[in-house]
Parts: structure tokens; sequence; C-alpha cells
């Protein structure tokens, strides 16, 4: 009998272990289009109210972060990619730097877009944000490739592939000139050929989300959906120490990775090192007036 009870406890065991795994396994694939739902939801419903396009996009940012933040927590995908008490309070400064002089180039972006898009472009609205997210992440995949290609960019560019991990914490660790210069550059295309104000507003909407989903720590699948957007699987490899590995341009969709051969998906496997590999040519990413400074001297 004593048997038997120990037999039915390990079966039990084994049952609830099962049922854990499908369960994230389930989550896995869910946690894309969920946040995606819960945040584009919040940013439409201010848009439809009035809001100004510019701080409905900031107070969607800070929804995207507390969202994903929580993602991070509930499925890592490591662990040891968590970002330290000291990288922490680093990456809170880049964010607040980055909010008031970076990510303003995406807010301003937002606010001229409003007052002078025309929306002469008599298109459905679907046609128009699909058309505007095409475009920007069109200027966005050249700015960034030629941040990689280009000595002087990448002296910008750099300081944001120096962390040793991926999460969302890291993802503002930019250097402002670089990310304020994408980020008015990724609107022009749209302004210049008259989508709707709306259409831009959400499109860049999606940018920011997709900017951040891409850094996150959880374990995330796209499955499929993965040769169409771009998430975290694409993305770790772009942050690979292997030239030849770090591709993936894009963070939006993937449709100019794969019209000019940089696309690079391996579900399921990831780079065996982030960061880059002349570890010399940076200083840490925690030595933040450092970094700042770095891309001005010789």
């Amino acid at each position: 009998m004593k048997m038997q009870a120990i037999t039915a406890s390990y079966d039990k065991l084994d049952s609830n272990n099962h049922t854990q795994n499908n369960i994230k396994s389930i989550a896995r694939y869910l946690i894309w289009p969920v946040l995606l739902l819960i945040n584009g939801g919040i940013v439409i419903s201010l848009l439809q109210q009035g809001m100004n396009s510019g701080l409905a996009l900031t107070l969607g940012i800070f929804s995207i972060v507390v969202t994903m933040i929580l993602a991070e927590r509930i499925l890592p995908y490591r662990r040891d990619w968590h970002p330290t008490g000291k990288e922490w309070l680093a990456n809170s400064v880049y964010f607040g730097i980055n909010g008031a002089v970076s990510n303003a180039g995406t807010i301003l972006a937002a606010i001229i877009v409003t007052q002078l898009a025309t929306g002469s472009l008599e298109l459905p609205l679907s046609v128009s944000i699909a058309l505007a997210i095409v475009l920007s992440e069109l200027v966005s995949y050249w700015w960034h490739r030629l941040g990689h290609e280009v000595q002087w960019i990448w002296r910008f560019h750099g300081i944001h592939h120096v962390p040793g991990k991926v999460n969302l914490a890291n993802n503002n660790t930019v250097h402002f000139v670089d990310l304020f210069i994408s980020s008015l550059l990724s609107a022009v295309p749209a302004l210049v050929i008259g989508l709707p104000a709306e259409a831009i507003a959400i499109a860049m909407f999606f940018a920011s989300f997709q900017s951040f989903f891409a850094h996150i720590n959880a374990d995330v699948k796209l499955g499929w959906l993965g040769y169409l957007v771009m998430g975290p699987e694409h993305h770790r490899y772009h942050h690979s120490v292997k030239t030849e590995e770090a591709l993936n341009y894009s963070v939006t969709i993937t449709l100019w990775d794969h019209l000019f051969g940089t696309f690079l998906y391996r579900p399921n496997t990831a780079p065996d090192k982030v960061g880059i590999k002349n570890t010399n040519e940076y200083p840490d990413s925690t030595q933040i007036i450092k970094m700042i400074l770095k891309p001005f001297h010789r």
C-alpha cells in the first residue's frame, strides 16, 4: 500500500509538471499578441478620445515598459540576463535622458506630423497604417544598417551593443544622437506622401512596441509569424559578437531584411555570445558620462 501511495504521488507530480509545461508552451506563443492587444488598445483608445498623439505615445511607451517587465519576470528567457541593481540604475538614467532628448525625436515627429500631415492620400485607415509602417521601417532599416557599416555612425550606435546581455532595460542603452536622428527620419516618408496623422501615430506606436519587444528577456516564440515580424529570437542574433550573425537590422517587420538579404531566423536557438568583439572599444555601459562623450573622442 505504501509503495502504491508513493507511485501515485509521483504520477500526480508528473501530471502537474506536464500541465505546467503545456501552459508555458502556450504562453510563449501568446505573449506577443496579448501584449500588442493590451498596449495597442490603450493607445488607440487615447487617440479616439482626442488626446494629443505625442502624449498618447508617451503613455503608451510607459504601458509597454510595465507590461513587458512583468513578462520578463513571469517567463524569463535567461535569468542571468536580468539587469543587476547597478544596471537598472544606469538604464533608468538612459531612459530618462532618452525620454527627455532622444525619444523626443519620436514624440516631436508625431507632433509635427499631426500638425503638418495633410491626409491628402485617400486610403482606408488600415492600408495607411500598413504603408506608414513599411515606409518608416525602410528608413530605420538603412539608418540602423549604416550604423554598423559606417565607422562614424558606429561610434554612436556601437554603444547599444556594449552590454553582454539582451533585456528590456538595455533597449535604452542608446546614444541620444543615434536615437534622435533615427526617430525623426522614420517619420519623413509618411509625412512626405501625406498619410493621415492617425495612421502615422499608430505606426509610430507599433515601432516603439516592437523596439522594446525585440529586446525582451522573455521566452517568447513567434513560430511562422517570425517570417513576418521581428522578435527576440531575431534580435538576439543581431547582438551576436559574430559579424556574420549580427543581421536583422529591422525591429518591426521582416520585409526589408528579406529583400536586402540580411534576414536571419533560427527558432529555438541563440548566439553563443552577445555584445561587442572588442570590449576595449567602449567603456562599461554603466559609465554613462563616458559613454555619452565617447563618440566625440577621436
